[in-house]
């Protein structure tokens, strides 16, 4: 009887002939890797292009929000921003929304990641929508506050920056 045949075989002869988990392992792997890219290809729906990801204009807002760039959130917020709450609150105005801003700075520092987020772009309008993960730690000190939530927005390129006409984020009732 051979080695490779025989249960008290060699362990070279064994590991040759059964590899082992941690190969398979590696070799999923490797192909979710190599098919990451072609699953988030972006498809088409009714002639325009659905991307998947966060826009161009929700990764500037979240650079500016965790960032504290107060300068750089006032020009996404235009006169004519309407912003929908996650306290259902309904804003009219840069000035107004950047209200709610500098009073969430003077008592957090935000974080927010972005999830399952898509969007798509017809000149210089742009739709973006998704989930979001927003983590304010207290400046004082004391446990961070996470905030579950989807948005979907509308903004337009202008003067090279966006600007938001619609922001609305919300929590899924529980």
């Amino acid at each position: 009887m051979s080695h490779a045949a025989s249960p008290q075989g060699n362990r070279e002869t064994m590991t040759t002939r059964y590899p082992s988990p941690r190969r398979g392992l590696l070799a999923i792997a490797m192909a979710v890797l190599i098919a990451a890219p072609i699953l988030a290809q972006a498809t088409q729906v009714a002639g325009l292009t659905v991307h998947s990801g966060p826009s161009a204009a929700v990764q500037a807002w979240k650079t500016a929000l965790e960032a504290g760039d107060t300068a750089a959130l006032a020009r996404m917020h235009g006169p004519q921003t309407v912003l929908y709450g996650v306290d259902n609150a309904v804003t009219h105005g840069g000035g107004d929304i950047m209200t709610g801003y500098h009073a969430m700075y003077a008592a957090y520092r935000p974080s927010v990641e972005i999830r399952d987020a898509g969007w798509v772009r017809q000149g210089p309008l742009l739709n973006s929508w998704g989930q979001f993960v927003l983590t304010l730690t207290p400046i004082a000190g004391g446990e961070p506050v996470r905030l579950d939530g989807r948005f979907s927005d509308v903004a337009v390129w202008t003067d090279d920056h966006w600007q938001y006409l619609m922001d609305h984020a919300s929590v899924p009732a529980r």
